[in-house]
């Protein structure tokens, strides 16, 4: 799987367009970092990682070749019942279908 993401990568050169919402508010899906990180495999290889695979392996999979934007925000949080810290995604360009994956990846 790793070199999917090389792969998909390396297709284009250019720095991509960023994709913004005009002020428009943005469900986001957030991610428990504590509990994520007690499992061993993303300790190792970290979220970062693991969300370009995720993105790699869908963009694969659907030959996307449009433009889309990831933004990620890091915040203290209680949203899951204890106090933790929490990786926020916004999903911009992306069509409901990727938005779907990586929420069911997640």
């Amino acid at each position: 799987m790793t070199n999917n993401v090389e792969e998909y990568r390396t297709i284009s050169t250019e720095f991509p367009t960023l994709v913004y919402t005009d002020g428009k508010p943005v469900c986001t899906i957030e991610i428990d970092t504590g509990v994520l990180y007690q499992q061993q495999k993303y300790m190792n290889e970290g979220l970062d990682h693991l969300i370009q695979t995720i993105v790699a392996t869908w963009g694969t999979n659907n030959a996307y070749d449009k433009c889309g934007t990831i933004w990620q925000w890091g915040s203290p949080s209680v949203n899951f019942g204890h106090s933790s810290y929490s990786m926020f995604y916004a999903i911009l360009g992306m069509p409901k279908s990727f938005r779907d994956y990586l929420n069911q990846q997640l």
